[in-house]
């Protein structure tokens, strides 16, 4: 939900335009891949389907960066050149296109996030920034700044129309909530921080949670720390990391999601109360970040294949934790591509990087298939047996070896017994492989059977 810039290179890109204008090392996970660097999934069938939201003419480069709910408002910006020039904010829905929200008068505008009443946060540069809200008629109203402040930035937006997001005060740039319907500036902090924002904001109504990140010392260095503001929190904020790191994204039960230093590059995290921080998965390759995360636990952003290419990313829930889903599809021309939002019946939203390096606004609409079914391995292990019997590779004394192992295992299993059932499959992967020493089998045929077998292990021991 955070635009780009803000996540790269924040907090420097906001301190110095400010100042400008004023005068954990957790362990990567990675899961297994194909040889074109795409996540082997088994669990979840996912269908695909990539809309380029193009900028209009005289424009060179757009960008996604929030969605509605029902995914049919998508907000963001477009820029003019290499993307470091003049930048809007803009309005997009598929009856009426792209449109210019920036107001008149303006040198630079973005729209962060929209809600389920059409209200627009963002940010907006006069004689200096200032945090704003874009109403459902496309009405611009600026959200006061906090005594003293001197510039502002506006992240976040609930559908109570609550806004999350940054002003600078006193020289500190700090976290700050301005909630509906007054939108008094309400210092996030309770604690002496010199620099902190809120990135993200759920939709509780009377205590929402509020995610971003904040600076800490740690001698001899300060570190920019995942937190998030919980008002029934003991701890406020709560350090999610102690690595440098950034919450960006919050849903309704709490689950935050972002990013951490790994031990090559940033990586994806899920945290929750009861299980903390958790890397996610990528799609191969050392880099990862988790951007957003709808009430149904789908969680966007990005991560490296092993072949070292960006590729926009969707993690779902499955029996097994998340599966991992690759969104880069044959967009035309584009080489990697950017996850940045994802509303709650599934449209994904973001950008994709072309082959001129300009940037194309993106929405990607996915439905999932029902998961495949998944056979017993013991039974397809009979089954194989049973076919290289019928087919003349095994003899019928062979075959009946093979399969008394198998069946007594399965009775030694059923009975309670699972050490024994183990070792009477280990005994089976002693005999293949003896057949494939002696040339009964070829090496193919020996490695399904004994795949297949410890299988079964794996089933037994987990289901033990």
């Amino acid at each position: 939900m955070v635009l780009a810039i803000v996540r790269r290179v924040a907090p420097a890109a906001l301190l110095l335009a400010l100042i400008a204008w004023a005068g954990c090392t957790e362990e990567p996970v990675t899961g297994p891949v194909s040889p074109d660097g795409r996540v082997v999934l088994t669990a979840v069938e996912a269908s695909i389907s990539p809309t380029a939201i193009n900028p209009p003419t005289g424009w060179e480069w757009s960008e996604a960066l929030g969605v509605n709910d029902d995914g049919s408002v998508v907000v963001g910006s477009i820029r003019r050149g290499d993307g470091e020039s003049e930048q809007h904010a803009f309005l997009w829905t598929e009856g009426d296109g792209i449109q210019d929200i920036h107001e008149v008068g303006w040198t630079s505008s973005a729209a962060h996030e929209v809600n389920d009443d059409g209200e627009i946060a963002g940010w907006g540069v006069d004689d200096g920034p200032l945090a704003v809200i874009w109403t459902a008629t496309e009405e611009m109203a600026s959200l006061d700044l906090p005594s003293g402040g001197s510039g502002s930035f506006g992240f976040s937006i609930n559908n109570a129309g609550s806004v999350a997001g940054q002003a600078a005060v006193s020289g500190n740039y700090l976290g700050y909530l301005w909630e509906a319907p007054d939108y008094t500036p309400d210092i996030l902090d309770d604690e002496e921080l010199e620099f902190s924002q809120g990135l993200d904001i759920n939709d509780a109504e009377e205590t929402p949670v509020v995610v971003g990140s904040a600076e800490y010392f740690e001698n001899p260095y300060y570190v920019i720390s995942a937190v998030a503001w919980i008002p029934w929190d003991d701890e406020y904020p709560r350090r999610l990391s102690t690595s440098e790191s950034e919450a960006l994204g919050v849903n309704n039960d709490e689950v935050i999601v972002g990013y951490y230093e790994g031990a090559d590059d940033f990586m994806p995290f899920r945290w929750t109360e009861t299980s903390g921080l958790q890397p996610l998965e990528t799609l191969g390759g050392a880099y990862g970040v988790a951007h957003a995360v709808n009430d149904n636990d789908w969680i966007v952003g990005e991560s490296k294949t092993s072949m070292g290419d960006i590729h926009a990313t969707l993690w779902v829930p499955n029996e097994d934790g998340f599966a991992v889903i690759d969104l880069e599809e044959d967009l035309d021309r584009a080489v990697s591509s950017h996850a940045r939002d994802v509303s709650e019946n599934g449209v994904v939203v973001g950008y994709s990087v072309m082959d001129d390096d300009s940037h194309v606004a993106t929405v990607w609409e996915i439905e999932l298939g029902e998961p495949p079914t998944q056979q017993d391995p013991i039974e397809e292990l009979k089954g194989e047996i049973t076919q290289l019997v019928d087919g003349g590779v095994l003899n019928e004394g062979q075959g009946i070896s093979l399969m008394a192992k198998v069946e007594s295992a399965e009775r030694k299993y059923d009975q309670g017994r699972t050490n024994s059932a183990v070792r009477k499959l280990r005994a089976f992967i002693n005999q293949v492989e003896d057949f494939v020493d002696t040339g009964v089998l070829t090496v193919e045929q020996g490695d399904d059977l004994i795949g297949l077998a410890e299988d079964t292990i794996d089933m037994f021991l987990k289901n033990d």
